[in-house]
């Protein structure tokens, strides 16, 4: 069972809520909600900046503890768009062209073999994060039990109807 949080959104009006737009530079992309079709309310957005900071300090591992075969959370940012994943770490050592670096190698999940599977990170200081957990999610609700901008989604249990009495505050 997987368990999420999804904050308050609203159909993007620049789109129309279907994520593209016929005259975008981007390959029809729309650029006010990068192609979702929905934003973050002004509400939504207080929400995901609180939940941004807690889940940051409560995941973050500093560099010099990692270790080979920890799962991590990473992201790619390109123009285009950033691609959220988690990947596993295989070599962690000192970076043997910039003195006082890291460098960390893992594992990208693909579905091309072959294709990026082994990435390079390099980093000075500063702290690599773990993926999210159900208890971290539960920890901002106990943390922010009046803010009604969120609600949590628990994606049911093989049998289970989908019913979540749970799912407060909405």
């Amino acid at each position: 069972m997987t368990t999420k949080l999804i904050f308050a959104s609203e159909i993007c009006h620049r789109c129309g809520g279907t994520g593209r737009m016929p005259f975008s530079v981007c390959h029809g992309i729309c650029f006010k909600c990068s192609g979702r079709g929905t934003e973050l309310t002004r509400s939504g957005k207080s929400a995901s900046a609180k939940w941004s900071a807690l889940r940051d300090t409560r995941t973050a591992i500093p560099i010099e503890q990692v270790t080979p075969g920890m799962r991590l959370r990473h992201e790619l940012w390109s123009p285009s768009g950033s691609l959220r994943y988690t990947a596993t770490v295989l070599e962690v050592g000192p970076d043997p062209l910039n003195e006082g670096f890291t460098k960390v190698t893992f594992s990208v999940p693909t579905s091309r073999p072959g294709w990026g599977e082994r990435c390079h990170l390099i980093q000075k200081g500063g702290a690599l994060y773990r993926p999210v957990t159900a208890e971290d999610i539960e920890a901002f609700a106990e943390a922010y039990p009046r803010l009604k901008s969120y609600h949590i989604a628990r994606d049911p249990a093989p049998g289970n109807l989908g019913v979540d009495t749970k799912a407060t505050p909405v």
